[in-house]
């Protein structure tokens, strides 16, 4: 097999060679994998430190070193319109699992035209797990967003990219200023009305923030804040109007995972795999639109009703985040029920696309087969 893909790949390199920039397309190619390799070498010279502290020193202490730290610029395999430049050692780490999955810092470009802007750009590398079934999970969950924007149901979703480079590592995607729901509940006694409540109330203290930006007039942004600055009922005011913002943006997003984790099965749903975006941008045509409070989910381990505990729930929805909604007798939970609903009955129009999709992954050696929850 693997003489089979050396083959294919020295008949992709001739076939780029007389193409138009063929030779630079194969070197970026190049590249891509020997990034790659630089970053399964670097988290197998951790793992035997086995305590995340001291596997962080040793990631960025290995960074800082030229013979490791430095490569060639070039696009990101996972998001080629960016160009990655360099490490950022100090803002590098990996988290607390058996794995030990990088979060690697970089300077970078974000490539727009014939313009570059300079970012920093984060991507988490697992090396020791298979992406493929999170990468086909996340494609059906930004398959059913643009099926149900097109419709004009917006859900806030978050379907964020994921790329196997093989059956044992691969990139995720990382969704900056967003928490696990455990350490909001954690941090704010264990009240999700409450976290909602703080982050209007930094957003309406906040010029910069969110809540202004969605104010396409400047002179309208800098009045409405020297009001609340200056008018204790306005910036009440304006704090309740950011709060329904949220807690919007909170009901649709729910309603949208929940309905698509009970349809894909998704399974060991916990509180530390159920995050909240605390900060977000959107692009409505050329026009950035800025949303706070999305739900959504990550770590696509257990699917079409398998899952590591027995007796499983159909789909995760636990008291806080229904009292986060303003309760069981809340109008706001009857929107999200209602909510549901709809969702569900325009997916099931779709119900074949979306097994179709499994069928293809059926010699792939993932676990694509439904298990009956019931």
């Amino acid at each position: 097999m693997a003489e089979f893909f050396q083959m294919c790949l020295a008949k992709f390199e001739e076939a780029l060679v007389d193409a138009d920039e063929g030779e630079q397309v194969f070197e970026d190619i190049r590249q891509q994998a020997q990034f790659r390799d630089l970053l399964k070498f670097l988290n197998n010279k951790i793992k035997p430190q086995k305590k995340a502290d001291k596997m962080k020193v040793e990631l960025r202490k290995l960074l800082k070193e030229p013979s490791y730290g430095n490569f060639k610029a070039h696009p990101m395999s996972i998001e080629p319109s960016c160009i990655i430049n360099s490490f950022n050692p100090d803002e590098c780490t990996c988290f607390k699992s058996a794995m030990a999955p990088l979060l690697i810092s970089m300077n970078a470009s974000k490539v727009d035209g014939d313009k570059q802007d300079k970012m920093n750009y984060k991507v988490i590398f697992k090396n020791g797990d298979d992406l493929r079934q999170d990468q086909l999970i996340l494609q059906i969950i930004a398959l059913t967003d643009s099926l149900l924007k097109g419709v004009n149901i917006d859900l806030r979703l978050t379907p964020y990219r994921a790329l196997a480079c093989g059956k044992d590592d691969g990139y995720l995607e990382f969704v900056p200023q967003s928490q696990d729901l455990q350490a909001i509940l954690k941090e704010n006694n264990n009240d999700l009305n409450l976290f909602f409540k703080g982050l209007a109330l930094k957003a309406v203290e906040n010029p910069e923030s969110w809540f202004y930006k969605n104010y396409i007039n400047p002179e309208i942004t800098k009045l409405t804040y020297e009001n609340a600055a200056q008018s204790p009922d306005h910036k009440k005011e304006l704090i309740n109007i950011a709060f329904k913002r949220i807690l919007e943006n909170y009901i649709d997003s729910c309603a949208g995972y929940c309905v698509i984790t009970y349809i894909l099965g998704i399974g060991d749903r916990h509180l530390e795999n159920l995050m909240i975006n605390t900060e977000g941008k959107v692009f409505f045509g050329d026009t950035p639109l800025y949303f706070q409070g999305k739900f959504f989910h990550i770590d696509f381990g257990w699917i079409l009703g398998r899952d590591p505990k027995p007796y499983p729930p159909p789909f995760k929805l636990c008291k806080q985040m229904v009292e986060g909604m303003g309760g069981f007798k809340s109008p706001q939970y009857e929107s999200f029920r209602k909510k549901c609903v709809v969702i569900y009955q325009y997916l099931r129009n779709y119900a074949r696309l979306i097994t179709n999709l499994f069928h293809l992954m059926l010699d792939s050696g993932l676990p694509v087969r439904f298990i009956s929850l019931f």
